[in-house]
């Protein structure tokens, strides 16, 4: 198995919610943050973002597929934080490029990610020393380790990055917090027929427990 569905974006934009959805269509298990603990992949994301950023080595496809290869898709970082790379070594999957309002999503960062991270930057203590390694590289180098300076101004780079990279295929541009399930439940119709009904099904039963 390989990725089938390409969650690209940033943490804190419903990422969890859409692989939770998306698993419930029957696309198989998503890849997302909660699947780095389980699996001790704290020192293998650490390894490649350190030749993505660092060396500046090209990422080779076995390398993903050590880590991706049984799950059906992905968000959330680190995975999406190697975007170009999935959109170029997996050209069959599909993309959804997953965004929140920028007021919104700097303020759960803040809150959250950002928040814990800068704390221990300060000196606070690491109370989860296992990802402390994987954190302190992907805030240093998408941020720079200030994300109030340059957190949107990667984001924004990204999105650009992913639109270029994924030219010539189809991508959804999808707000999670905002759109609902039903462009996402289109859009999932438009690329595997097969799964009409039931995707129609699910989103009728969306409705109704969401209107109660």
């Amino acid at each position: 198995m390989q990725p089938k569905i390409l969650v690209l974006g940033m943490p804190r934009m419903g990422t969890q919610s859409i692989c939770d959805a998306l698993e419930e269509l029957g696309f198989g298990r998503m890849y997302h943050m909660r699947e780095v603990p389980p699996n001790e992949h704290w020192s293998k994301w650490v390894v490649l973002l350190d030749k993505k950023f660092k060396t500046k080595e090209p990422i080779q496809k076995q390398e993903l597929d050590a880590l991706l290869g049984s799950y059906g898709g992905l968000a959330d970082f680190p995975a999406s934080i190697f975007a170009e790379e999935l959109i170029e070594l997996y050209p069959d999957a599909m993309i959804i490029l997953n965004s929140r309002d920028d007021e919104s999503w700097v303020k759960s960062m803040n809150k959250t990610l950002w928040g814990s991270q800068a704390k221990i930057i300060a000196g606070a203590e690491d109370s989860n020393v296992k990802s402390s390694e994987l954190r302190g590289r992907y805030h240093w180098y998408c941020w720079a380790n200030d994300f109030p300076q340059y957190g949107l101004q990667y984001w924004h780079d990204y999105q650009r990055k992913v639109k270029d990279a994924a030219k010539g295929r189809p991508v959804l541009n999808y707000c999670s917090t905002t759109d609902g399930w039903q462009p996402l439940c289109n859009y999932l119709a438009l690329m595997f027929q097969d799964l009409v009904n039931f995707i129609a099904l699910f989103t009728s039963e969306v409705f109704l427990v969401t209107s109660k």
